[in-house]
């Protein structure tokens, strides 16, 4: 692969006893290697549990600083903890998101543009409520395929 140009990854990994995968490792363990990469599109799921050893996770932000000053196109992330039944989640992407499809959004999300995004998958850890529909409607204008697992009541279900 160290003549690889483009790359477009989809990745979701399940790490016990670690922490995110963050910009620094991800240039580290990986794109250092790929010499010749000029277009690099990614999402990014981490989902961490502690088992025997326990780690500060990383917040947002440092999540996102991981990224500056590498060869990353632009770059969000979303990153939660307490989890059921993970103790962490973080989701990394590029920007503009490339993908039709997205999976386990929750109420952590903050919002942004997907234009591909055909297919959309959503858990709540919290209940979902309208303003949140409204939010999901507005940055996701070609859905197609909505998914919704609803495990909590609506605390303002006037809408």
């Amino acid at each position: 692969m160290i003549n690889l140009e483009e790359l477009k990854l989809y990745l979701l990994v399940i790490r016990w006893d670690s922490t995110y995968i963050d910009g620094y490792q991800l240039y580290d363990q990986f794109l250092i290697y790929m010499t010749q990469l000029k277009k690099f599109t990614f999402y990014i799921k981490t989902e961490v549990s502690f088992q025997t050893v326990r780690f500060e996770l990383p917040t947002n932000e440092d999540i996102q600083r991981s990224f500056i000053g590498r060869r990353y196109p632009r770059v969000t992330s979303y990153a939660y903890t307490q989890s059921v039944p993970f103790d962490g989640v973080c989701h990394i992407y590029s920007l503009p998101y490339d993908f039709e499809y997205f999976v386990d959004l929750d109420n952590s999300f903050q919002g942004g543009m997907f234009k591909k995004v055909r297919l959309l998958k959503m858990n709540d850890r919290i209940p979902f409520e309208h303003n949140f529909f409204e939010l999901i409607s507005q940055d996701f204008p070609f859905l197609e395929f909505l998914y919704i697992d609803n495990n909590y009541p609506q605390k303002d279900n006037q809408h």
